[in-house]
């Protein structure tokens, strides 16, 4: 017997068709295919709020204490100087 809830949820009639088709492509029951995409976007979530990002506040006070301290935050790595990379990507 399979365990867990009988739910019902109201999806597109093209959308469940493909899912459906998915399904049977992937040798997988509907419900099958459907707990293991559930799973999949419950446990990105989970690693997303995991992951400490830092905010563009951040990154902006990093790259000011970097300049404070003499360092140079972005450095162009490039054959061409800056004058040229930034005539050439305005077409001059």
């Amino acid at each position: 017997m399979v365990e867990g809830r009988v739910t019902s949820v109201r999806v597109r009639d093209e959308l469940l068709r493909d899912a459906r088709i998915l399904a049977i492509r992937e040798g997988l029951t509907f419900r099958a295919l459907v707990e293991e995409l559930l799973e999949a976007a419950v446990g990105g979530d989970r690693i997303a709020r995991s992951v400490k990002r830092r905010s563009d506040d951040d990154i902006v006070e990093e790259m000011l204490r970097l300049s404070m301290e003499g360092r140079r935050p972005l450095v162009i790595v490039h054959e061409k100087s800056a004058v040229e990379l930034v005539r050439e990507g305005r077409g001059e």
